[in-house]
């Protein structure tokens, strides 16, 4: 398994930024305000409860759940809420449709 490197920037008004998966320049969680993690607590909470009012069983998944799990609190160098489900159905054609329904 190849160790994931995290760099981490600061813009000159102090912004931090990270590298992402992909390879872009993102704002961290470690440089942003409480206010700024409650409004991103209450939109993963939005979108949590809009999954569920489609008979969805959502969850938090990878760094989203490391943090809440390993820190108590989002990690400072993430910048993103990972969310996961398992679909409950068989067929891969199925699983795309209910994908492309649900992210609309």
């Amino acid at each position: 398994m190849t160790p994931r490197i995290f760099i981490c920037y600061r813009t000159s008004d102090g912004v931090e930024l990270g590298i992402d998966k992909s390879g872009r320049l993102v704002p961290t969680f470690g440089g942003r305000s409480e206010a700024n993690i409650e409004a991103l607590l209450d939109a993963t909470e939005a979108v949590l409860d809009a999954l569920r009012s489609h008979g969805l069983e959502p969850f938090v998944a990878y760094g989203t759940l490391l943090g809440a799990v390993r820190e108590g609190r989002v990690l400072p160098h993430d910048s993103d809420a990972d969310l996961g489900y398992v679909s409950r159905l068989r067929t891969p054609v199925d699983v795309a449709r209910e994908s492309f329904r649900v992210q609309r």
